[in-house]
């Protein structure tokens, strides 16, 4: 499976990634139990996500607009901030290093998990930027992303303190447009009169807003029956394009067809006419319980493609997730992390720790496997929290013990709310405190 290298120059990137591990890792996972109480969803603290939206943007910003990619690789529709749907499509296709992937757009906004969406999606690009590919869709521009629940849900986790405007700055060098095999034309909507040759898009500057009109046109545009040419969208932006309209265009540029996403379709993925044209949506449920399934396609090296579907699987709404606060070290010497609901977590946490995903730096606890963790020079501190005296308090001091004896220790003292682990390497040089 993949996700087994870290990058310790990025420690923001590396530190989401390894978060999700067990969720992507495991293609058996029963999905709908992402966000119970024995799988919560990784939570970030802001100085994560300002360190990944940095490195994000240095990494999208040396892209051009138009991006030019081999087959055999996945390309996946809207998520609209759907996070379960993300992680079964990475662990389905496995994630990366072992598969590729383009992202054709419309991260957030209208689903309840577009803040951990588009985190887990930089991370990836920050750490494997030859096998992610984000482009940029309607939903990553401000004037639509500050109305549809996205401005919300960061003003939520993080307050109005200039990491929205951050997202969209890190939006705004998205690629545009992709050219698979200089046979399959991707962008987020579809096309526009203004394009008669693909090279006409990396003639403008992606990043001014408001976008050109032939900017906006791609991230909006639509395929029509009612028009062969190409005529003024219904939605007040873009264009509704026909079939010959589309068949002039993939004949002028000597392409196959084009895929795009930008609408709900009720299978996840819906081919047009002569296959030259097809529509991705990869989140599940959009307008209700049932009511479309998630799909992704794979490009195949010859030109052809392969559609997939996936099932149905039950809504969760934010208010009945359990989340796990992560731990960041950035630039200081000590790591804060939010409380633990079992032992359970106690275990993913000492996970994070031996791969190092937590600390993310070799002047503190150096990557190990779980194997190898006996083998640290470290103790761990487990604390009983509920009692008031701090000498009545049961303490285990473990050696160079097993996970499973660190475990067996939490388990004994009957910790069922939250605990506490301070585990540090001898001589003492740094700690990581989970407060209660």
């Amino acid at each position: 499976m993949g996700f087994e290298e870290g990058n310790e120059k990025h420690i923001a990137a590396s530190c989401v990634i390894d978060s999700f591990h067990d969720f992507i890792g495991n293609r058996n996972l029963d999905f709908e139990s992402v966000g119970s109480e024995d799988s919560p969803i990784p939570a970030f603290p802001r100085a994560l996500v300002q360190d990944l939206l940095v490195d994000a943007e240095k990494v999208l910003s040396q892209l051009p607009n138009v991006v030019n990619l081999e087959g055999g690789i996945y390309v996946v529709g809207d998520l609209h901030g759907n996070i379960r749907d993300l992680l079964r499509i990475l662990a389905t296709a496995e994630p990366p290093p072992v598969s590729r992937f383009l992202f054709l757009g419309d991260y957030v906004d209208r689903g309840e998990y577009s803040v951990e969406v588009i985190i887990l999606l930089l991370a990836m690009v920050v750490i494997y930027p030859n096998y992610i590919t984000l482009l940029r869709g309607n939903h990553e521009y401000e004037v639509v992303n500050s109305t549809y629940g996205f401005k919300e849900q960061v003003y939520a986790l993080y307050g109005n303190t200039g990491l929205y405007e951050s997202f969209n700055q890190t939006f705004s060098y998205m690629p545009v447009a992709a050219l698979i095999d200089d046979t399959t034309f991707c962008v987020h909507g579809g096309l526009s009169p203004k394009l008669k040759r693909i090279d006409q898009l990396n003639d403008f500057d992606r990043t001014l807003t408001p976008p050109c009109e032939l900017m906006n046109d791609i991230v909006w545009s639509d395929p029509s029956n009612v028009t062969e040419s190409c005529i003024q969208s219904t939605r007040g932006n873009g264009c509704l394009f026909g079939h010959t309209f589309l068949h002039n265009f993939l004949v002028n540029n000597k392409l196959k067809r084009l895929v795009r996403a930008h609408e709900c379709v009720k299978n996840g993925v819906r081919v047009g006419k002569d296959s030259k044209i097809v529509t991705v949506f990869s989140t599940c449920n959009y307008k209700g319980e049932g009511s479309n399934q998630c799909g992704i396609i794979k490009v195949i090296e010859d030109g052809s493609f392969q559609a997939f579907n996936l099932k149905l699987i039950k809504v969760l709404r934010r208010v009945n997730a359990n989340f796990s606060k992560i731990a960041y070290r950035g630039k200081s010497t000590s790591i804060v992390l939010g409380s633990l609901p079992s032992a359970t977590n106690l275990l993913s946490t000492l996970r994070l720790i031996a791969r190092g995903g937590i600390v993310g730096s070799r002047s503190m606890i150096r990557k190990k496997t779980i194997g190898n963790l006996r083998n640290l020079n470290s103790s761990c501190l487990i604390v009983k929290p509920d009692l008031p005296d701090e000498s009545t308090k049961r303490r285990w001091t473990l050696g160079a013990n097993s996970l499973s004896d660190i475990l067996a220790a939490s388990e004994a003292s009957n910790i069922s709310t939250s605990c506490s682990l301070c585990a540090y390497e001898t001589p003492l040089s740094s700690s990581f405190i989970i407060p209660q």
